[in-house]
């Protein structure tokens, strides 16, 4: 059985929205870095296309070498031509780390739960008149694979600040 994930799933794609909205302090540094150097939408597909991928020896030019060409190819595939030549700018000839946005991803789920478990178990006309347990099961049903205990500990805590790492040296 196949279904289409909504959007406020943890594995959805990220939108425009998550990158400049009040998600965007969950934005790791380096995520914030690729939106600044190639912009907002190429960012976007880089980090829906390859989210936790480690992409060696960035090519500087689409025809240095056969290895490169193909690994430009693929990039300006999924970037673009004038953003690959951004990146070819920032990132050539190095390791570029795409970040995987968990914590973005995951505070976005939470906020969902939380909204929908407020409208699910308010009373009607603004909202469904559920029980606790019943507007749990909802969401558990919604967001497989999660389980009860989870959405329950998520439904527990507010929402945190977002994490900002430090220099590390």
């Amino acid at each position: 059985m196949s279904r289409t994930l909504p959007p406020h799933h943890p594995h959805a794609p990220l939108t425009l929205a998550d990158l400049s909205g009040p998600l965007a302090p969950w934005l790791p540094a380096g995520a914030a870095s690729l939106v600044q150097a190639l912009g907002a939408p190429a960012a976007l597909a880089l980090l829906n296309g390859c989210p936790g991928a480690l992409i060696p020896n960035v090519p500087k030019s689409p025809g240095s070498n056969a290895h490169g060409a193909v690994r430009w190819a693929a990039l300006t595939d999924l970037v673009g031509e004038q953003a690959m030549q951004r990146l070819a700018q920032s990132h050539g000839g190095g390791v570029l780390s795409v970040p995987n946005c968990h914590a973005l991803r995951t505070e976005r789920r939470n906020r969902y739960l939380r909204a929908e478990f407020d409208r699910l178990t308010a009373r009607p006309p603004v909202g469904c008149g559920l029980s606790k347990n019943r507007a749990v099961e909802a969401l558990v049903m919604a967001l497989a694979p999660i389980t009860y205990r989870q959405v329950e500990q998520i439904l527990d805590k507010p929402s945190a600040a977002p994490v900002v790492q430090g220099a590390l040296f």
